[in-house]
């Protein structure tokens, strides 16, 4: 069995690990639904002809939130007891970085309730709250330059520093542009760029900003028809929630109605994939994905297991969906809605004016993104 490893890096988790002795070249990983979802298998092109020794899992997360963190752990928990996980490398250390020793003496009990409060805080991270609470041995080891980091430590320093002499100022001619603004801009016009700055602080969650960007553009009577992304996360809110009983209920259903319907050696199929799901060697979305394929060549249809039929057309979806190219189109889609909502260079030159005071502060409070550079 090849040795396992898995590495978290800023604001992307990088998973890597060479699995036990798989059959395929290329391990298809599968995660359970709650936690996140995966994109397509890519091999590299030195190892295009070679089976790779060691696969790369990027995980995409947010630092310092609860939820996502708590599904990094749920994550590094199903890769360490399906994939045998066993080297975790971490970002903001050098070395050993795991913290095993601190399930020493302490129940159970005490640590995940430690560990919880410190998750909550942001003070660890996934990887170290699995760490502190479970029992599983693997290690955590720093991947960062000693050097380079400490470098970059300084550079935080010095832009605190300079934060100290200009961020109240700035912030003060921030609230004094926006109460111009709130004075001289058109009330519709004004109200939606309070939407757009209350997103890019962090104040609203996606879902909240898309629904206003959405109810704008209709208003409007602007076009989305080149917005490939935003058109399928439109379709993904037409669909009901997923009950995860019911899609089980109505597949097992399925699978009984499909008893007389199918060749002997397709039922057999069927039922090798169940051994497999049972086994967790394949997930459940990948024995759905299998038996679909499957009805697919019979021509039968399953659309009256209306609960199945709604998870696998929601899984379509979010297959298809790129989440860097959402964001990318809702960002040009409020753009257009801003330039309709503006009725004269005035206001042009007032929404450009905020926009560049709200990027300064954001730049003091290291919060840049790529695009802002």
């Amino acid at each position: 069995m090849f040795k396992s490893f898995v590495a978290c890096a800023s604001f992307v988790a990088l998973l890597c690990f060479a699995a036990k002795a798989f059959s395929a070249p290329v391990i298809e990983v599968s995660i359970p639904n709650p936690y996140g979802f995966v994109r397509p298998n890519k091999v590299a092109p030195s190892e295009a002809e070679n089976p790779p020794l060691k696969h790369v899992v990027l995980i995409q997360d947010i630092h310092a939130d609860y939820e996502a963190q708590s599904n990094v752990a749920h994550i590094l928990e199903h890769l360490i007891k399906n994939y045998g996980l066993s080297l975790v490398l971490v970002e903001g250390a050098w070395g050993d970085a795991s913290i095993s020793f601190m399930r020493l003496g302490i129940s159970a009990d005490i640590r995940k309730q430690v560990a919880d409060e410190y998750l909550k805080q942001g003070i660890i991270h996934g990887e170290e709250y699995l760490d502190m609470v479970s029992d599983y041995e693997f290690q955590l080891w720093g991947m960062e330059d000693p050097e380079l980091y400490l470098k970059n430590t300084e550079a935080l320093f010095e832009v605190e520093t300079l934060k100290q002499h200009y961020f109240p100022e700035l912030k003060r001619l921030q609230e004094e542009l926006l109460n111009k603004l709130s004075q001289e801009l058109n009330a519709d016009l004004f109200d939606f760029m309070q939407w757009q700055r209350r997103y890019n602080q962090h104040e609203i969650d996606f879902t909240a900003y898309m629904e206003q960007v959405l109810n704008s553009t209709q208003r409007l009577s602007l076009d989305v028809e080149r917005y490939p992304m935003i058109q399928l996360y439109m379709q993904k809110l037409e669909l009901p929630p997923t009950d995860q009983r019911a899609v089980y209920l109505d597949q097992k259903q399925l699978i009984q109605d499909l008893q007389s319907e199918l060749s002997a050696q397709d039922v057999g199929l069927i039922k090798n994939w169940i051994l497999e799901l049972k086994g967790k060697t394949i997930s459940f979305d990948q024995f759905s994905s299998h038996l679909n394929q499957l009805l697919s060549v019979y021509a039968y249809d399953a659309s009256k297991y209306t609960h199945w039929h709604a998870y696998l057309t929601w899984n379509a979806l979010q297959e298809n969906l790129d989440l860097a190219e959402l964001l990318a189109e809702c960002d040009h889609l409020s753009d257009e809605v801003l330039i309709s909502l503006t009725q004269s260079s005035e206001e042009k030159t007032l929404l450009e004016q905020q926009k560049h005071a709200d990027l300064l502060v954001a730049l003091l409070q290291l919060k840049w993104s790529p695009e802002d550079y």
